[in-house]
């Protein structure tokens, strides 16, 4: 008679990882050949008006230093738009228009927060 041994049975207490399809569908609204990432985590994407991706709030003020900068007070809202060359994005810094005056420019992206 063969002995089995305790021990070397394959044991069936794991049950088998279901396939990860589906548990976060990520909803993208820009077009599939857009060159930008999609909004960060805690970007609101609902209800935004065309061709912006998501709206930030500034948590510090920024002086602009070039013509193509987006000068803001601490707790203005920016619209994140894409660029229109995305040869020009630079790696931090986001292109926007201020809620308040329609002012577009860039921006330092951790002068910000996204809403």
């Amino acid at each position: 008679a063969k002995e089995v041994q305790k021990g070397t049975l394959p044991r069936k207490t794991f049950p088998k990882p279901l396939p990860i399809t589906n548990v976060n569908p990520v909803i993208s609204n820009s077009s599939p050949n857009s060159t930008l990432a999609s909004p960060p985590k805690g970007a609101t994407t609902d209800n935004l008006p065309p061709g912006v991706l998501y709206k930030v709030k500034a948590t510090y003020k920024y002086q602009a230093e070039d013509m193509d900068e987006l000068q803001f007070e601490v707790g203005e809202i920016i619209d994140v738009i894409e660029y229109e060359d995305p040869e020009e994005q630079e790696e931090g810094w986001l292109m926007g228009v201020k809620d308040t005056t329609g002012q577009k420019g860039l921006f330092p992206a951790n002068f910000t927060k996204p809403i």
